[in-house]
C-alpha cells in the first residue's frame, strides 16, 4: 500500500514517521512490566506485594492510556 501525507511542519512529519518506534518502545515497556508482575522480581531483587502492586498499576495505566487513545499493540 502506498500512502502520501503532507504536513504543515517538520515536527508533525517527524512524529508521524516515528510512530513505529513509539509502538515498539511502549510494547517493550508493557512486556517488561508484565514480566516483573508475573515473576515477582526486578533487577535480581524479589519484590514485596506493595512493589508488585505498583508495577501492576503502572501496566494498567499504560493500557488505559492506550485504550483512551484508541491504540493497540495488535496491528
Amino acid at each position: 500500500m502506498k500512502v502520501t501525507i503532507e504536513f504543515d511542519n517538520k515536527a508533525e512529519a517527524l512524529n508521524a514517521m516515528q510512530g513505529e518506534d513509539w509502538h515498539d518502545a511502549m510494547y517493550e515497556l508493557d512486556q517488561k512490566l508484565r514480566w516483573i508482575v508475573k515473576h515477582g522480581y526486578s533487577r535480581n531483587k524479589d519484590l514485596n506485594e506493595t512493589e508488585l502492586e505498583v508495577f501492576a498499576q503502572c501496566r494498567e495505566m499504560l493500557q488505559q492510556v492506550m485504550n483512551d487513545n484508541d491504540l493497540t499493540f495488535n496491528v
